[in-house]
């Protein structure tokens, strides 16, 4: 599964079903691989996993995203059949609110959260509705974040999380205190790095800020850590032509569905760069395999508006927007992008 070899682990995860036939992770497994190819089959899977281990709370967002495009009323039941099977669960009511916010519903989830954190205020459920929340609440990010940081201060995860916030929020000599902090508690790594070289770019210190990114560049081996750093560089509006350099390296690493992200990331930085008509050729590759993402379609809505395709800019720009329940365009102004 790791190597993506999906016939292999689909045979594996088989061979193991026929030792075990009550293994309900494999099943989870194998009906997470077999999307690709059949999702009948990977809902039968997903379907069978539930009915063998009902309280397993993170087998009801898979199901609920293989239900949104087909049953949107049966999706949205999915967080109800989960706390009804775990109703006592904190982290059952958080995974619930996170398939609310899956699923477009952010003012349920930021309801069942308020709720959650009110009676049980956990990491989890604080990072939870930070995610929620809309990119320009930066206020209201922060302070969830701080209340993680406060109930788990040595972790990692939530500090790069502060630390991107602050960045969103202009407070960029909190972004270099955040981002050094997290190194000293978990290792430099190429986000981490990324982010502080934003902080030092933002507050003039531009020496540190290229050693941060010469560092980042030279420890982003991940796709995903190659992704993460080009799209903080690209909102930021920071070192743009590296940040073009670890998108194109992130993509060189994928096949297929999984080379979407980078894609619409490259996209935004060529946005950025003014350099529109191959902005418009990412985001077509981005949107081949995932033709409803909001981000993808929005930034090439922008690019034919301004190489003067009024048609299909408002066309993509109003798809974008349906596809995202309004939030995109606010997104791509909190950016500094508009028309």
């Amino acid at each position: 599964m790791a190597k993506r070899d999906d016939p292999a682990a689909i045979a594996a995860f088989t061979q193991d079903l026929k030792t075990d036939p009550k293994d309900w992770y494999a099943l989870e497994m194998r009906a997470r691989v077999e999307y690709a190819t059949s999702r009948q089959q990977s809902m039968a899977d997903i379907d069978r996993a539930i009915a063998l281990a009902p309280k397993q709370a993170q087998l009801y967002p898979f199901r609920a995203f293989l239900l949104r495009s087909s049953d949107r009323q049966a999706a949205l039941r999915q967080p109800k059949l989960l706390l009804k099977a775990d109703p006592q669960d904190p982290n059952a009511q958080v995974v619930a609110a996170q398939i609310y916010a899956q699923l477009g519903d952010r003012e349920a989830a930021r309801e069942l959260l308020d709720r959650v954190i009110a009676a049980h205020p956990t990491e989890s459920a604080y990072v939870t509705r930070m995610r929620v929340r809309s990119n320009a609440d930066v206020e209201g990010r922060r302070a969830d974040l701080e209340a993680a940081v406060q109930l788990n201060p040595s972790s990692v995860v939530d500090l790069v999380l502060l630390a991107q916030v602050d960045t969103d929020a202009g407070a960029y000599a909190d972004t270099v205190a955040v981002a050094t902090r997290a190194m000293t508690a978990g290792g430099q790594t190429a986000l981490l790095l990324a982010e502080r070289a934003i902080g030092y770019a933002k507050t003039g210190q531009e020496a540190l800020a290229q050693q941060d990114l010469a560092r980042a560049a030279a420890q982003a081996k991940d796709a995903a850590d190659l992704n993460d750093a080009c799209w903080r560089l690209a909102i930021a509006n920071v070192a743009l032509d590296r940040a073009l350099d670890l998108c194109n390296a992130s993509i060189a690493q994928l096949q297929g569905r999984a080379r979407s992200a980078p894609l619409d990331s490259r996209g935004f930085v060529l946005l950025r760069l003014g350099r529109c008509k191959q902005a418009i050729s990412s985001y077509n590759d981005a949107l081949a395999t995932r033709p409803t993402n909001p981000s993808s379609l929005y930034g090439r809505g922008l690019c034919e508006l301004r190489m003067g395709d009024t048609s299909a800019g408002n066309n993509d720009i109003r798809n974008g927007k349906v596809f995202s329940a309004g939030e995109i365009a606010a997104d791509f102004k909190h950016y500094g992008v508009t028309r």
